[in-house]
């Protein structure tokens, strides 16, 4: 009798043993998770005030820079007219501070821009935007680059309407359009398309280019990375001048990020690049009834 009281004694008192190490291991494992979930909390908030704090710095230095880089390539370009005609070596020496002036002046711009755009709160004029209006406008201030491109177009006519800010989006087909351009030789081709479902617009911008370096799709996206120009080509200018600053796909995520979207890029089958602008597409507004030859709603 003694010995089985003294053995239930004994299990009760192991059970109780083993039970109090499994939660002194579970609250160890628990406060492990804690410490690092508040490791890393406090690793993100401090990632996001250095970048709050970067893009602070960016957009006060570019700002003040603006100005003197202005006034510089202006004086530069007036060297010529001031006086006598100037000796051709000092003449190609003033049109390189003009060049190399407007070309910082346009990183200023674009890093201004960017740190905004990356801003909590950034500030979007938002307006009901046809696409096919949109592209238009983006290859009427491109015209002139695109001269020797073949152009191609896939835009259905029955797409739906964009709720976006119309002097940004230009600005991401400009974008995408300059980054072709910059990427394809004399009569490359350049595709510009469109499809919606599902809730979403997709607008593509393709060419026949060198294409993007694999497993990279993602990280030209970033500050001041460019992908590889075509053998043999130098780097083409922009619309603005310059030979690209490396901002401006960043541009194009910020201001994607802005209105809820966001941007891909891949490598097509048969050589070059795609680059594909997702935006959620909103209820649509009611449009106005189409009008008969009279000019009356039919």
């Amino acid at each position: 009798m003694a010995s089985d009281t003294a053995l239930r004694i004994f299990a009760v008192l192991l059970a109780v043993a083993l039970t109090t190490a499994e939660l002194a291991a579970r609250l160890r494992r628990e406060r492990d998770t804690a410490e690092a979930r508040a490791e890393e909390a406090a690793q993100a908030r401090l990632a996001a005030e250095s970048e709050r704090l970067r893009n602070t710095l960016l957009a006060s230095l570019s700002h003040d820079l603006r100005t003197p880089l202005t006034a510089l390539a202006g004086l530069a370009e007036s060297l010529p007219l001031a006086g006598p005609p100037l000796p051709p070596a000092q003449a190609e020496l003033a049109e390189a501070i003009r060049t190399e002036a407007l070309r910082t002046h346009t990183l200023a711009r674009d890093l201004l821009d960017l740190a905004r755009l990356q801003s909590e709160t950034p500030r979007l004029a938002l307006d009901w935007l046809a696409v096919d209006e949109l592209v238009g406008s983006a290859l009427q201030a491109r015209a002139h680059a695109l001269r020797e491109r073949a152009l191609t177009f896939d835009l259905p006519e029955d797409l739906p309407l964009l709720r976006a800010d119309a002097v940004l989006m230009e600005r991401v087909v400009c974008n995408l359009i300059d980054n072709a351009i910059a990427h394809t030789t004399a009569r490359g081709q350049i595709v510009l398309s469109a499809q919606s479902g599902a809730g979403w617009l997709c607008v593509s911008v393709c060419d026949d280019g060198c294409g993007l370096p694999p497993g990279r799709e993602q990280a030209i996206f970033e500050r001041f990375v460019r992908a590889p120009h075509p053998p043999g080509a130098a780097a083409a200018p922009t619309a603005t001048g310059d030979a690209g600053t490396g901002l401006g796909l960043a541009i194009v995520q910020a201001i994607m990020a802005a209105h809820g979207g966001h941007v891909s890029a891949r490598n097509r089958a048969g050589g070059g690049a795609c680059f594909v602008l997702h935006l959620p597409l909103p209820p649509q507004p009611e449009r106005p009834p189409p009008e008969d030859n009279g000019g009356e709603p039919s």
